[in-house]
């Protein structure tokens, strides 16, 4: 196949005449190039420019060429991590352009399983107490997430540092699924073990024959409910009616104390 084929847009118009340009790499259709239409009272528009691998095709580099700002990526040798490299724009004294400083590069490391699936990130967090900021995640057998940490103060060997984590332990959000993989319960880090402050989630119809009903019911709260003087202490709960597509074709928030509070149909 000669250099002469054509099967990538490269020059996209609008009604009004405005455009954007891209190029590509010709090897694998890689978008190496693109542009932008200028906004009023500018000659050209957002630029960018994305440099990939001679021998893997991995993304190495992206930047946008108006400011000099860029993001580097780099790939240790063990095929389980992701470094990134993300610049800063400065303003020079004088706050009238744009500066770019390799040393203000911010790192992002990100390690994956054997499946390839995320389970720790952190970034830096400079004057912090730990150093970064770090998450984990942990999947059922299934691959779905099973639970996820706050985002957390951590030091560069993954320990929680700072004020959040409770007494040197992460703090997770959780959820669980049923058969079909739908989330049925989600537990927010501040759980006591009861279910006053999770989320509930029920199904109603098998979304195939007649539509689905899915209801949401929110943690338990203290509220002055519509139209009374008295605090009165309930979860908010939401229903959306599927269609037999799968579109939503109404939806129905509660007071507290049950009845409909207020409906939408589509």
């Amino acid at each position: 196949m000669g250099r002469n084929t054509y099967a990538y847009p490269t020059k996209i118009y609008d009604p009004a005449g405005n455009y954007s340009q891209i190029k590509y790499r010709f090897d694998f259709g890689a978008n190496v190039w693109a542009q932008s239409p200028a906004p009023a009272g500018n000659t050209i528009g957002k630029t960018t420019s994305r440099t990939f691998s001679d021998t893997t095709g991995r993304i190495v580099k992206e930047k946008v060429e108006n400011t000099g700002a860029y993001t580097r990526y780099d790939y240790p040798s063990n095929g389980t991590a992701l470094n990134t490299y993300t610049t800063i724009v400065d303003l020079d004294p004088a706050g009238s352009t744009s500066l770019i400083n390799q040393l203000d590069e911010v790192a992002t490391e990100t390690l994956f399983d054997g499946a390839g699936r995320v389970r720790k990130t952190r970034t830096e967090n400079p004057g912090s107490l730990g150093g970064w900021t770090g998450k984990l995640v942990e999947y059922n057998i299934l691959g779905q997430v099973k639970r996820e940490t706050v985002p957390t103060e951590i030091n560069s060997s993954w320990q929680p540092a700072g004020d959040d984590y409770r007494n040197g332990v992460w703090l997770w959000n959780s959820q669980e699924y049923d058969w079909k993989g739908r989330v049925t319960r989600t537990r927010p880090s501040d759980s006591d073990g009861t279910e006053a402050k999770d989320t509930k989630i029920t199904y109603e119809g098998c979304g195939c024959a007649g539509g689905q009903v899915t209801t949401i019911q929110g943690p338990s709260t203290d509220a002055i409910n519509v139209g009374g003087t008295t605090p009165v202490t309930g979860s908010r709960t939401q229903k959306i009616r599927e269609d037999i597509l799968g579109r939503t074709v109404a939806t129905e928030i509660w007071s507290l104390s049950g009845p409909s509070l207020s409906s939408t149909l589509y």
